[in-house]
């Protein structure tokens, strides 16, 4: 049996649990047709693909003013089927999309097409951006996040725990508020088991390991900073509660956390790769690590520093352009983060894959020689100093920050094998100051990254 007939008798053994109306019956079949997509031949897809790229250009030319010109590159059937023409096409900068917004509005959509929502980034950077979402893009948005659970192999029946930053925050208090459904039935069309809410942005993570421990659900559904936290300091609990899965997302997992979740519950971390500007990216394969672009919504590109593809294998920039969004379209975005781009992945299903998500530009490390991604292994070193979590900071070209927090002071002795743990992962001598805080700042999107870099050659 193939992995899209796996895929497809998983699907098919909730439809009992479906429930009533056309609206969840309508979900199911939609799902059957793009589970069925995963195996038609690339001639296929490729065909599809022009034809999405053909509407959608035709439509920003005719209605939004930034890409009126994009005439002067080549007809919209030519910027389809041609890939060196499409490549010409201008990068769309974070900086252009946040002085051009509106630009990028679309003066009329299609028939069918509706805004709904307005899509902001978390702004963790200091620059947000925003765009008009609408109808379509929703519809594939729940399609997509559907599509994980079934590839994760999600029992319906169970529980899920979510701890992210929800649209209502003040109505969430730490310990979470419980539904009887994972989602809406338009996201999810099973009756299903509770759901409980945990607003990552309120309460410290020990509260929310605690209610974990209370509620005991199945699944968990988180940031990855949330996340290692988690990890640590269930290590250091008593309590037995295993979760039977762990999806992440709006983060990079680095393999020092997915080693630190193998290790303490014997499971894989199953990703997301997603931004508030597209919507779902990429869904890590559950059986080979890959993670699967998914193509009937964004069109995904890997270019070196010059512009140009990358081949299978290379690290370069993300570049997107959303197929379905037609309010405020992106075409060649650069979003900010890189990855190593890959060919197909041995599980059979026939998206096109990144090997690894690398993390956001931003967050190099910069040396005189060029820009590192750092990793400085922690989890192998908290037997050694018992530091629960850290986040670093780059000031200057030679000095590191590292913010930790710790149940105790560390020695002299502590701090003095700690500074040559780290230094061993630089790439060159840096002055580190230490610097303990009772816990770690978390921006208002929920999120805290590991490294920041403040400091630009």
């Amino acid at each position: 049996m193939t992995t899209t007939e796996q895929d497809l008798q998983w699907l098919e053994r909730w439809k009992s649990q479906l429930a009533a109306g056309a609206g969840p019956a309508s979900v199911f079949a939609f799902q059957q047709n793009l589970i069925k997509s995963q195996a038609l031949p690339s001639s296929a897809t490729a065909k599809m693909r022009t034809q999405q790229i053909f509407q959608l250009v035709s439509h920003c030319i005719a209605n939004v003013p930034l890409y009126r010109d994009y005439t002067k590159f080549g007809t919209p059937a030519e910027l389809a089927r041609d890939a060196k023409l499409w490549a010409g096409l201008p990068i769309l900068k974070r900086s252009a999309l946040q002085s051009q917004s509106q630009n990028l509005q679309a003066k009329s959509l299609p028939k069918g097409h509706k805004p709904v929502a307005l899509l902001r980034s978390s702004g963790s950077t200091g620059s947000p951006v925003e765009l008009m979402a609408t109808n379509i893009t929703a519809t594939w948005q729940k399609a997509f996040a559907l599509r994980a659970l079934i590839w994760f192999r999600r029992d319906f029946d169970q529980s899920l725990a979510v701890i992210r930053k929800f649209s209502r925050s003040t109505t969430l208090l730490p310990e979470g508020e419980t539904s009887t459904h994972w989602a809406d039935y338009e996201g999810i069309p099973f009756h299903t088991g509770k759901r409980f809410a945990l607003e990552a942005t309120k309460g410290r993570i020990s509260d929310h390991l605690d209610c974990l421990h209370r509620r005991r659900p199945a699944y968990l559904m988180t940031l990855p900073s949330v996340l290692r936290e988690l990890v640590v300091l269930s290590a250091q609990n008593a309590n037995d509660w295993t979760p039977k899965g762990i999806s992440t997302l709006a983060e990079t997992v680095d393999d020092d956390l997915r080693g630190a979740v193998k290790e303490r519950w014997n499971i894989e971390i199953n990703d997301t790769y997603s931004a508030e500007e597209c919507g779902v990216i990429a869904i890590q394969c559950p059986s080979h690590g890959n993670y699967h672009i998914q193509t009937d919504s964004v069109l995904v590109e890997i270019v070196d520093d010059a512009g140009k593809p990358c081949i299978p294998g290379q690290e370069g920039a993300v570049v997107i352009t959303t197929l379905s969004n037609f309010a405020t379209p992106l075409i060649r975005y650069a979003i900010g983060d890189r990855a190593i781009a890959g060919k197909t992945c041995g599980c059979g299903r026939n998206q096109p894959i990144l090997t690894r998500i690398l993390g956001r530009e931003r967050n190099l490390l910069v040396a005189k020689d060029g820009k590192y991604w750092p990793s400085f292994g922690m989890r192998s070193f908290r037997d050694e100093v018992p530091v629960l979590s850290q986040q670093f900071r780059q000031t200057a070209l030679d000095r590191l920050e590292m913010s930790y927090v710790s149940s105790e002071e560390l020695t002299i002795d502590q701090e003095d094998l700690l500074r040559a743990h780290l230094q061993k992962a630089l790439p060159a001598d840096m002055t580190i100051k230490l610097i303990r805080v009772d816990e770690l700042p978390r921006h208002e999107s929920g999120k805290a990254e590991m490294f920041i870099s403040e400091f630009e050659n």
